[in-house]
């Protein structure tokens, strides 16, 4: 069952070469802003649904290559960081770089000024 966010329980990580990935989550019930948050070094294939538009936010060692590749998704960069906006959905997406952290926000409502 999906969150008051939008997001569903988490993001499902699959290593595809030795690293140490660590997820965690933070948002409350109702909050406008749950997080899903992946970090690892090297590759990995990261699933998860989403059922309200999102964001897809990356950081990575800066000057290094970031790669994450997907449904809705196509980033290559060596900047260190960025976003991308997500439509609802499921997601499996590949990603490769020195040492990431991906976030995923589920933003539905607007905060008041």
């Amino acid at each position: 069952m999906a969150s008051e966010s939008g997001l569903e329980d988490g993001i499902g990580i699959a290593q595809n070469d030795p690293g140490e990935a660590r997820a965690s989550s933070s948002g409350s019930a109702g909050s406008t802003d749950e997080r899903r948050t992946v970090s690892s070094t090297g590759t990995a294939t990261l699933f998860f649904k989403i059922d309200k538009p999102s964001s897809f936010v990356w950081k990575n060692a800066k000057g290094k290559p970031f790669l994450a590749q997907g449904r809705g998704i196509s980033i290559a960069s060596s900047r260190g960081r960025g976003e991308a906006k997500l439509p609802p959905g499921r997601y499996s997406v590949f990603v490769s770089g020195a040492a990431w952290t991906v976030a995923v926000h589920g933003r539905h409502t607007q905060r008041s000024r």
